[in-house]
């Protein structure tokens, strides 16, 4: 198929994703970071069906939103910085390792709750026998905080606050910051065993998908004109 950038379609409201159901209520998801492990996908999606792997052509990862969720955790460290969490987004030439499985149609409401601030892009998967998807899937990708504040916040400042202001977050997607080191460590952890599930070889996957993180992880300490963190090295160099 090559790289090429493939048409996405965007989902903002629940009947979005009734149109791209299966006969059997069930909707495809694409993950790219914590959940490329079936254990950790399985800790969100406890009866996910059909865990798998797959390639996204036209996409790649990216570091560059905060997430509510660490700092609910205590894992955020805003006086470092390293607070950002993981998406994708639509890039010409680009290819990611992803995984792929099914979920319930009544699953999406909590799905689009716990993934508030991103826009869900259908898109089409390709197996790593080159061949299509039967399905689309959906994946969690890069958005602005215009788009946030105006489709999915209704330009409600309340709501900002109880999500985000909170914490002493004033922007969600933003180039100046970090990953969260332990989410960090653990999207690695996940490469290790994402493998397991195909007949492809742990070590390619975990080389591609580790790779992509650290030339991301690189790109965004290149846009700040500081160092990065001794700890985000060390890893890198692991």
């Amino acid at each position: 198929m090559g790289h090429e950038a493939l048409e996405v379609q965007e989902l903002r409201e629940l009947a979005d994703f009734e149109r791209i159901a299966n006969a059997d209520g069930l909707i495809s998801i694409g993950g790219f970071g914590s959940l490329l492990s079936e254990r950790s996908a399985r800790y969100t999606f406890p009866d996910l069906k059909d865990f798998r792997v797959a390639r996204l052509n036209g996409f790649r990862r990216i570091f560059g939103h905060t997430a509510p969720i660490f700092f609910e955790r205590g894992i955020a460290n805003l006086e470092t910085k390293e607070i950002s969490s993981l998406s994708v987004e639509p890039c010409f030439g680009e290819s990611i390792l992803i995984t792929v499985f099914e979920i319930r149609l009544t699953e999406i409401p909590d799905f689009m709750e716990r993934e508030h601030e991103f826009r869900y892009l259908m898109v089409s998967p390709e197996y790593l026998d080159k061949t299509l998807a039967s399905q689309p899937a959906v994946v969690c990708a890069h958005s602005s905080d215009e788009e946030y504040f105006d489709h999915r916040l209704k330009g409600s400042k309340d709501e900002f606050f109880k999500r985000f202001g909170r914490h002493g977050i004033d922007r969600v997607w933003r180039d100046d910051i970090f990953p969260c080191r332990l989410y960090l460590r653990h999207c690695r952890g996940c490469t290790y065993v994402v493998g397991d599930n195909e007949d492809c070889c742990v070590a390619v996957v975990e080389e591609q998908v580790w790779l992509d993180l650290r030339e991301k992880t690189r790109s965004a300490s290149a846009l700040q004109a500081t160092c990065t963190p001794s700890w985000i090295c060390c890893l890198l160099c692991a």
